[in-house]
C-alpha cells in the first residue's frame, strides 16, 4: 500500500526534525511526507536520505485546513496524520499496514496508534448507567468523558490500558491515525465548530457510520504536548476547527 503521512505543524522546527528521525528509522519508511507549515517564516527542515518529503505552506494556522491541504496533495492508499510533536517507535508503521492488509473487506476506515506517555495510567471506571440509557434509547446525546461507547470502549481513550492486537473504538485521536484514501471520498475534516478542539471527535463522529475504527496496540509512539504551535495561540484569532 502506498502511504502518505501529514504533518500539520506551526513554529515547531526542531519537533518535526525530531519526528522525521523516528520516521527514517522505520521498519517500513512512508513513501511520501508532507509538511503543511503554517509558519510565516520558512524553516529548513532536515530531511533524511531514506525519506522522501516535501514542505507546502499554509495561509492559514488552522489544523483541519491545514490537513485538507495536506489531503489534497497527498497520493497514498493510505493517509496518516502525526502531530509534529510525536516519536514513533520503529514498528510503528508495520503494525498499521498489517491491520489495514488484513482487512480484505475494506471495512476499516481508520486505525490509530497507541500513545504510550498518555493512555492506561487513568484508572477504569465505567459508566454502566450510561451506557444502559444509550442501549435503550433513554438518553442518545454524547456520553460524557470516561463513560462507555457503544463499542465497549472508554469515550476517552487514555482510560485504555496497553493491550496487543486491535480494538474497536468510535473515535480515533487526529494525531497519529492512518486512513484509507475512501474516506476522504466522502468525508473532510470539517473546517468550523463552535468551540476550540474535538475535531478528531467531530471527524469521527462523521465517519463512524459508514467505516469501523480501531487502534492499535502494537503501533506505539509518544506524544510530547510541545509548547508553542498553533494550540497555545489565542484562539480568537483563528477560526476554531469543531462543529
Amino acid at each position: 500500500m502506498f502511504l502518505s503521512v501529514i504533518i500539520c505543524t506551526y513554529n515547531r522546527l526542531e519537533w518535526v526534525n525530531n519526528l522525521l528521525i523516528s520516521i527514517s528509522l522505520q521498519k517500513i519508511v512512508p513513501d511520501e511526507i508532507i509538511i503543511v507549515d503554517a509558519s510565516k517564516n520558512n524553516n529548513n527542515y532536515k530531511f533524511p536520505k531514506n525519506i522522501k518529503a516535501i514542505v507546502i505552506k499554509s495561509d492559514k494556522m488552522q489544523l483541519t485546513y491545514q490537513k485538507q491541504l495536506g489531503i489534497k496533495k497527498s497520493n497514498g492508499e493510505l493517509v496518516t496524520f502525526l502531530d509534529d510533536d510525536t516519536y514513533l517507535d520503529v514498528n510503528y508503521f508495520r503494525n498499521i499496514l498489517d491491520v489495514f492488509s488484513k482487512d480484505k473487506n475494506k471495512q476499516i476506515g481508520a486505525v490509530s496508534g497507541y500513545i504510550t506517555n498518555e493512555w492506561g495510567m487513568l484508572s477504569e471506571k465505567s459508566d454502566w448507567f450510561m451506557k444502559l440509557l444509550k442501549l435503550f434509547n433513554i438518553y442518545d446525546g454524547n456520553f460524557k468523558p470516561g463513560s462507555v461507547s457503544d463499542s465497549g470502549v472508554f469515550i476517552e481513550l487514555n482510560e485504555l490500558k496497553p493491550f496487543a492486537g486491535i480494538k474497536r473504538v468510535d473515535f480515533v485521536p487526529g494525531g497519529c491515525t492512518s486512513f484509507r484514501r475512501e474516506v476522504f471520498e466522502n468525508f473532510m475534516p470539517p473546517l468550523k465548530i463552535r468551540k476550540y478542539g474535538g475535531e478528531d471527535k467531530a471527524f469521527s463522529r462523521m465517519i463512524v457510520k459508514e467505516w469501523n475504527l480501531y487502534v492499535c496496540g502494537d503501533a506505539k509512539l509518544e506524544h510530547y504536548s510541545a509548547k508553542g504551535g498553533a494550540r497555545q495561540t489565542n484562539y480568537s484569532q483563528s477560526i476554531s476547527t469543531v462543529m
